[in-house]
C-alpha cells in the first residue's frame, strides 16, 4: 500500500499517507508533492575534496559560512605529524605544536623559550637566581618580602585580620579551676538547722475514734436498714442491734 496523494509513490505510514505527508497533515500544511532529496558527493568549494556536510558545503566550509567568515581553503591535515619543538616527539595537535606546547603558546610563551617534554615530566632549565628582596616589614621577621612589604605568612595575616603578629602558636588562655560536678549553688552548702521539737513516733499521727451515741430514732432506722440487707453483724458492731 502506498500514499494516497497523487504522484507520491512512498509507502503507507498512517491515515492513508506516507510519513512526510502525514507530518504535514498534522501541522495543517498543504499536501504538496515531496521533492526528492539530492545527495551531493562533495563540497561545493573549488578544489575541496572533503565530504559533503550541509547546504552544499563540507563541515569546515559550512562553519565558515555559518559564522559569516569569508570562505577560504582548508589546510590539509597533518596526519602523523609531530610537534615542531626540537626533541619533542609528541603527536601534533594544533599550529604545529603538541597539546602541551600549544597551551604554552596560548599563555604567550615564545617558541624559542619552550622546552621539550620527556615522558610525563617537563625538562625545565634551572630557575634564575632571585634578586635580593627587602626583609618583611613586621618587626622581628627576617623573611623576604613578597607582597605589600610583608612575607607570605604575614601577608596572609594582613588579609585575614588586617594586622600582623609574631609567627608561632597562638597563646592559649589560662585554665580556670573547674568546679566539681556535684558543686552546690552559693548559699546551699549551709549546715542544716537542729530540730527544736522531738521527732514524732510512727503511731503519733493515729487518733483513736470514739463513736458518738446515736439518737434512738436514728438507731432504730439504721437497725431496720441493716436487718433488711442481712447485716446483723454490722449492726452489732455499731451498737444498734436489738
Amino acid at each position: 500500500m502506498t500514499c494516497t496523494v497523487p504522484g507520491c509513490g512512498r509507502p503507507h505510514h498512517s491515515g492513508g499517507l506516507c510519513n512526510p505527508h502525514y507530518q504535514r497533515a498534522r501541522r495543517g500544511a498543504p499536501l504538496d508533492p515531496i521533492k526528492a532529496q539530492t545527495h551531493r558527493d562533495g563540497c561545493g568549494y573549488p578544489d575541496c575534496d572533503r565530504k559533503h556536510y550541509a547546504l552544499g558545503w563540507c563541515s569546515a566550509h559550512w562553519e565558515q559560512k555559518r559564522d559569516g567568515r569569508p570562505l577560504a581553503p582548508i589546510k590539509a591535515r597533518r596526519l602523523g605529524a609531530v610537534c615542531e619543538i626540537p626533541d619533542c616527539g609528541r603527536k601534533h595537535r594544533v599550529k604545529g605544536l603538541c597539546a602541551a606546547h600549544g597551551k604554552q603558546a596560548d599563555r604567550g610563551i615564545d617558541r624559542a623559550d619552550m622546552v621539550p617534554f620527556t615522558g610525563s615530566r617537563t625538562v625545565r632549565p634551572p630557575a634564575p637566581p632571585r634578586p635580593d628582596a627587602p626583609p618583611c616589614a613586621h618587626v622581628g621577621c627576617s623573611r623576604p618580602a613578597t607582597a605589600k612589604g610583608c612575607c607570605k605568612a604575614h601577608y596572609n595575616q594582613l588579609l585575614r585580620t588586617g594586622a600582623t603578629r609574631d609567627l608561632g602558636r597562638k597563646p592559649k588562655p589560662a585554665k580556670t579551676a573547674r568546679k566539681p560536678a556535684n558543686a552546690l549553688p552559693a548559699g546551699w552548702d549551709k549546715p542544716a538547722r537542729k530540730p527544736t521539737a522531738p521527732p514524732l513516733k510512727a503511731v503519733d499521727h493515729i487518733v483513736e475514734l470514739k463513736p458518738k451515741p446515736l439518737d434512738p430514732a436514728d438507731a432504730e432506722l439504721v437497725r431496720r436498714l441493716l436487718a433488711r440487707h442481712g447485716c446483723e453483724d454490722l449492726a452489732e458492731a455499731l451498737g444498734v442491734a436489738a
